[in-house]
């Protein structure tokens, strides 16, 4: 079992994996960062965001992203559970 294991874990291995780990990374930062700028407190958000955001509360505290206005929440486990995923499928599979 270990022999056919082992290469996948050798430094040149390693580095390969690199890119597609860091691209992984990116795309979680970018989407907390996008749901950082919908924060309350910023210009430009009227009472239609607002009721958007009211509205999209539930999916936001289940950490998918969703909604705007003063109670965005991210479940932060959630969301490296899933970029986790992504690491270990994009690396594994391709």
């Amino acid at each position: 079992m270990r022999a056919a294991w082992q290469p996948a874990f050798s430094a040149p291995s390693l580095s390969g994996y690199f890119p597609l780990m860091t691209d992984c990374a990116v795309r979680l930062a970018d989407k907390l960062e996008g749901l950082a700028r919908r924060q309350p407190g910023q210009q430009g958000a009227g009472k239609e965001e607002e009721a958007a955001g009211k509205a999209g509360k539930a999916e936001a505290e289940g950490g998918s992203g969703g909604g705007g206005g003063s109670s965005t929440r991210v479940d932060i486990w959630r969301e490296l559970g899933a970029m986790t995923l992504q690491v270990v499928g994009s690396t594994a599979y391709g």
